[in-house]
């Protein structure tokens, strides 16, 4: 909030990259913040998180060894998959359900009919993953779930805190990433970020 004669100027924002910062302090010249949220690191605590190392070559092979290892556990609940684009949610959905592994992907907007099917399914426990993109997950509205799989690791590490935010509960969902030479690096901004 900086003061222009009797007049206040606000900037409000979801995030505060460096960037946000220094145009703040371009057209402010007592700028101060004010943070209201969540704390990242309070988001992840109690969420059981595993990092898989793998070759990009192999992650799709990964993958449904890991759906075929939670559906043998007896939880058939729907694991939740990201991706980062919707050419590998698209591709993913395919090759799993072509594996014998139900799968659908969301990468967007989606119609009523549509979230009303997608829920059915999940509360059938006839669908094994939905894989989602960002984009996607903000269309999708669910109870927290058990198995959340970060096909690919996000480009932003406060990606990662919110895909965690958004479907995981303490105690009771495990993180899977699958870590490759594709994202992989995002692997040590991810844990050092979160102070692990």
């Amino acid at each position: 909030l900086a003061k222009f004669g009797d007049a206040h100027k606000v900037l409000l924002a979801g995030q505060d990259p460096p960037y946000i910062k220094q145009m703040v302090h371009s057209f402010l010249d007592q700028a101060q913040f004010v943070y209201a949220g969540r704390d990242d690191a309070a988001v992840v605590d109690g969420v059981e998180q595993h990092a898989y190392r793998t070759e990009a070559t192999e992650k799709l092979r990964v993958m449904m060894g890991l759906l075929n290892d939670i559906g043998g556990q007896g939880a058939s609940e729907t694991a939740v998959v990201f991706v980062n684009s919707s050419l590998t949610a698209d591709w993913l959905a395919y090759k799993l359900t072509n594996n014998g592994i139900k799968a659908k992907s969301v990468t967007g907007s989606i119609s009523p009919r549509e979230r009303t099917d997608l829920q059915q399914e999940m509360d059938s426990k006839t669908l094994r993953a939905l894989v989602l993109t960002e984009l996607g997950s903000r269309k999708i509205t669910l109870t927290k779930c058990k198995h959340l799989i970060n096909f690919d690791l996000p480009e932003k590490v406060g990606a990662y805190v919110a895909r965690i935010g958004q479907f995981a509960a303490a105690g009771e969902t495990n993180v899977i990433s699958l870590v490759c030479e594709d994202y992989g690096h995002m692997l040590a901004e991810i844990n050092t970020y979160l102070g692990k």
